[in-house]
């Protein structure tokens, strides 16, 4: 800030009474500003990099490192614009428990995050670890390379999981412990926790199944299918919901045929053929949430389209009319005035 003085004087007479000099011009070089321009344009730009230095109270510190190149191939699809906005309004905090699911979307499309919000995630990761955990797999090769370049982003992916930590590992560590390993080696991964599922506390089942969502794939499919078949619910939703999220599944098969001879399309008209009683086991999600989450919506119901009555939407809004309605908590009397409550 030693140049701060002459600055002023320059501002204050102008340079057609007092010339820059020639070390001013030197240094405002070296700090990258253009000297070919005109003179007042010149200490205009100045006087604002200066006062920036003033409000720092430091220096601006010159780059000298070599700058690392630019990732050369980027082969992953980022998501579509509407996805962005979508993603948009989830970190503007509109829909702020809607990330993990629809970072588990982008993973089943198989595209990546988009540019521009790379640099605001890393950054909130730093804050928020678990955000991290949730978002490592969907950044892409521009995120990986964008990471090495901020000293504090490096240090997200410098912390590398030991399998040999499995076992010593308790508590709520455990579904965090076995995402990070996940991410290193997804097949190390499950044949971990296959090893220790007998042992494993029940009513955190659950969170290590969502511990598999990284590098999900065919392989994970049989160990998934068996625990369709755990006592809680919770495991056993947890486990649907990751085989949705493989292609081809045979859970999504079984449900599409199940769908398929109850949905009838004839034209712009859809029939639905209900069984009389739902499935036995998951009967308040069975058909709903089939419809409208587990199976893509392609394979809703054959021959359907997003303008026609055989839409997804339609489709699912029938079904859900189709279930048994929960019973008022009311007694009423003839006149159906609330008379009291149901034993």
């Amino acid at each position: 800030m030693n140049h701060l003085a002459e600055l002023q004087t320059l501002v204050l007479l102008g340079t057609d009474r007092a010339p820059v000099s020639d070390s001013l011009l030197i240094f405002w070089q070296e700090q990258g500003l253009n000297n070919s321009e005109l003179p007042e344009k010149i200490v205009a730009q100045a006087l604002v990099f200066h006062r920036q230095w003033q409000r720092a109270g430091f220096p601006l510190p010159v780059w000298t490192a070599q700058l690392q190149p630019a990732p050369i191939q980027e082969t992953e699809p980022e998501c579509s614009v509407e996805s962005a906005r979508c993603l948009q309004d989830i970190l503007d905090g509109k829909y702020p428990d809607a990330l993990p699911e629809w970072i588990r979307w982008l993973q089943q499309a198989q595209q990546v995050l988009p540019r521009q919000t790379l640099p605001l995630l890393l950054q909130k990761c730093l804050q928020d670890p678990s955000l991290w955990e949730t978002i490592q797999t969907a950044i892409g090769t521009r995120g990986t390379w964008l990471l090495k370049q901020h000293p504090e982003w490096r240090k997200l992916a410098d912390e590398a999981a030991e399998p040999g930590a499995w076992n010593t590992t308790t508590g709520v560590l455990r579904p965090d412990l076995l995402r990070k390993l996940r991410i290193q080696d997804a097949a190390l991964g499950r044949s971990l926790v296959q090893s220790t599922w007998a042992e494993e506390d029940p009513a955190q089942k659950a969170q290590l199944l969502a511990a598999l969502s990284p590098g999900l794939g065919s392989a994970d499919e049989a160990f998934l299918e068996e625990c369709l078949q755990e006592r809680r619910k919770e495991t056993r939703q947890m486990a649907a919901e990751l085989l949705a999220c493989i292609p081809n599944s045979a859970l999504l098969g079984r449900y599409r045929d199940y769908l398929h001879a109850c949905i009838v399309v004839s034209g712009q008209k859809l029939s639905l053929n209900c069984p009389m009683m739902p499935p036995k086991r998951g009967a308040k999600m069975a058909w709903k949430s089939v419809a409208r989450v587990l199976l893509p919506s392609t394979n809703a119901a054959p021959g359907c389209s997003n303008s026609s009555d055989a839409c997804p939407r339609r489709i699912g809004k029938g079904i859900g009319d189709f279930l048994p309605k929960r019973p008022s908590p009311y007694l009423r009397n003839k006149t159906g005035k609330k008379v009291g409550y149901r034993p």
